[in-house]
């Protein structure tokens, strides 16, 4: 039995959750709450007190008009906190909305032409901070930005990005998706007269989740294992795409340094896949019970070749050296990095 539902923005009539309420057909209904990254859809407060107020499922979307990847997680984070204002149980992910307006506004005001690289960049930045704000995210796109942004391998190598995948005509969606968007035509089978987009759940409504703390509230290390050989090879597929150096010894991964958001990202498929993750300092190089062998920083081959730690290796002549400390460093290393980033994005705010 399909599960409907209808996506809205101000570009609907004020009335129209009521109407489709009272229609009963829509089981959900997705609003764009934002528009870039300092813009509020005007309709959503009135919208959201209609929402709860019938008790329907509800989730977001962005309109994007970002043109780099941290103008996407500005976005990400603007739409978090539009949402944590209402007190509501969100049950579906919150989707990040780049298409045809967008392109044409960053090509048209910045000369910035859109390319596969920049739009996986942009949906996986955008991703990877709801999903550090404790929410599920997705993207939305129709076959053609599919076939030339997109791609089968991107969604291969993030599944846990939702798709929400717009193919009007068809009996059935003929790409993989987690809601398919069937229609945008008037509205009279929900109970509205005017134009409106049609939606069909094809996966399950999810559970409303706590938000992803990470590892460490700084860039570090993860030590992550034990796991199988299949799973440290998806592991190691996912830290390669992040361009995060790594050693693999005897079913274990030794990460280097990782910000907060990597380090969600990578929890979320440790946790899936039911594989232990901790942080690693040159304080604690020995496996758990379950391993063979201490893991040395350089056992392995990180991506094909060793890589410099950039920090003093215990020497194997006096086993009783002990290494420094390192974790007042790495705070330090990342308050200077978060105020490089608040730099950048107000250079980027001015043009």
């Amino acid at each position: 039995m399909n599960i409907y539902g209808v996506d809205i923005s101000s570009y609907q009539n004020s009335d129209v959750v009521e109407k489709i309420a009272s229609n009963g057909k829509a089981k959900f209904i997705i609003t764009r709450a934002t528009i870039g990254s300092y813009t509020k859809d005007k309709k959503i407060d009135s919208f959201m007190s209609e929402i709860q107020k019938a008790k329907l499922k509800n989730s977001y979307y962005v309109a994007s008009y970002a043109k780099n990847p941290i103008e996407a997680e500005q976005e990400a984070d603007f739409i978090c906190d539009v949402r944590d204002s209402y007190n509501d149980n969100i049950e579906m992910p919150i989707f990040f909305d780049w298409e045809y307006f967008s392109a044409d506004y960053i090509k048209d005001k910045f000369g910035v032409i859109a390319t596969p690289n920049l739009v996986q960049s942009m949906a996986l930045a955008f991703c990877k901070r709801v999903w550090l704000r404790g929410y599920q995210a997705g993207v939305y796109l129709n076959k053609d930005y599919w076939d030339r942004f997109y791609t089968d391998k991107f969604f291969a190598k993030n599944p846990d990005i939702y798709i929400w995948y717009a193919r009007p005509g068809l009996t059935k969606p003929d790409k993989p998706c987690y809601l398919w968007q069937y229609a945008s035509e008037i509205g009279k089978d929900f109970g509205y007269n005017g134009y409106i987009d049609k939606d069909i759940l094809m996966g399950k409504f999810i559970e409303e989740v706590q938000p992803m703390k990470p590892l460490c509230p700084y860039p570090c290390r993860m030590k992550i294992g034990f796991a199988s050989s299949g799973d440290i090879k998806l592991l190691t597929s996912k830290l390669a795409g992040l361009k995060i150096p790594y050693t693999t010894d005897n079913g274990y991964i030794i990460t280097d340094y990782m910000t907060e958001g990597d380090q969600c990202y990578i929890m979320t498929d440790c946790n899936k896949l039911g594989i232990p993750y901790k942080e690693y300092t040159d304080d604690n190089p020995s496996t758990d019970d379950n391993s063979s062998k201490p893991i040395s920083p350089t056992d392995g081959e990180p991506n094909g070749s060793n890589f410099d730690e950039g920090k003093p290796h215990k020497d194997k002549s006096n086993s009783q050296e002990k290494l420094p400390d390192t974790t007042q460093l790495n705070v330090l290393l990342y308050q200077i990095y978060k105020k490089i980033i608040e730099y950048m994005k107000g250079l980027i705010n001015k043009k």
